[in-house]
């Protein structure tokens, strides 16, 4: 079920037409980055931390995934 009310709705989306053709207001990588958040916010009191052990606690990472991995905490350590 679609939640009109999410952040992703509220000024993401313009009606064009009355054959209801809608467009995008924001790029993908906005809808996604405000959905990520709303997620977060809701089921993890907004610990990001407790979305990744949720996700990576249910699979068996290769060693190449976990390196990748690394290196991206090392990137945002950086502030890259």
């Amino acid at each position: 079920m679609v939640n009109y009310t999410s952040p992703i709705y509220q000024g993401a989306i313009q009606r064009v037409d009355l054959q209801f053709y809608c467009r995008p207001l924001i790029t993908q990588q906005q809808a996604q980055e405000l959905e990520t958040t709303e997620l977060i916010n809701k089921m993890y009191d907004g610990a990001a931390d407790k979305l990744i052990v949720s996700i990576l606690g249910h699979r068996n990472l290769s060693s190449e995934e976990i390196a990748k991995l690394k290196r991206l905490v090392e990137d945002l350590e950086r502030g890259e």
